[in-house]
């Protein structure tokens, strides 16, 4: 064991020093004081050996510092392991809003059916705007059968425009032709300006096509728009569907 310690010192010593070992001086001035130091180094070093040097992934996130968590949370979303989902996942709910937010990237990051039913949950049910609205953009790279109207209900019920226009700029990366008319509807009811205009966003990035929506112009001005984005989405979506239903089905490949 001795052996060992002495043969894996050298690169030890740096890590010895950080857990608050005083490993003696090299300038002691009788041999005794020089043995006695020497010994601290190996049972300093020993110590690093047992215990190791470098927290892993989990210990970042368990750390007090919040740069700290945000790392570790960074390094376990390219882990993407069913232990290294379950840290995420506990993070989520973490006090700081910072750390959470870093857990609901991540969680986005490692795609699958856990980390989507994850991020619908704290879409649902996390009691800040603000960690809400970011599970609303991370499932943007979900895919799932209750994804879309996970996102809907998120735009029709959220009391917080921040997230209700976070689900929109989602459900326009991950919706469909069929949600066409919701948006349209959204664009028009919504009381929130920024909903109305990720709305009408959501729109071009589904159909293809660009929209003019000036949120600094009167209600007036803005309501005509409107209508008028209302009946060209609709005709769009009618000649999209029209074109989809004529093509040839594909032969599958040999």
């Amino acid at each position: 064991m001795l052996w060992r310690v002495y043969n894996d010192m050298g690169t030890k010593w740096g890590c010895a020093r950080v857990q608050g070992w005083t490993l003696g001086r090299f300038r002691n001035e009788t041999k005794e004081d020089t043995v006695r130091g020497l010994w601290g180094l190996l049972l300093a070093a020993a110590v690093s050996v047992g215990s190791g040097c470098s927290e892993s992934s989990s210990e970042k996130v368990q750390s007090a510092d919040q740069a700290k968590r945000v790392e570790g949370l960074r390094e376990l979303s390219q882990e993407r392991s069913g232990a290294a989902l379950d840290v995420v996942k506990g993070a989520i709910g973490h006090e700081d809003a910072v750390t959470a937010r870093a857990a609901v990237r991540a969680a986005g990051r490692m795609a699958g059916d856990e980390s989507r039913a994850a991020l619908e949950k704290t879409v649902r049910d996390d009691r800040r705007p603000e960690v809400r609205r970011e599970a609303a953009l991370a499932l943007s790279g979900s895919r799932g059968p209750s994804l879309v109207a996970s996102l809907r209900k998120a735009i029709e019920t959220d009391p917080s425009p921040q997230v209700r226009a976070g689900a929109a700029i989602s459900l326009g990366r991950v919706g469909g032709l069929d949600d066409v008319e919701f948006l349209v509807g959204v664009a028009q009811q919504d009381t929130d300006i920024e909903v109305q205009r990720q709305a009408v966003g959501a729109l071009q990035r589904i159909l293809g096509i660009g929209f003019t929506f000036d949120t600094s112009a009167p209600p007036e001005v803005r309501r005509l728009t409107l209508e008028r984005i209302r009946d060209s989405a609709m005709i769009r979506a009618r000649v999209l569907r029209e074109k989809a239903a004529s093509a040839p089905a594909q032969r599958p490949s040999k």
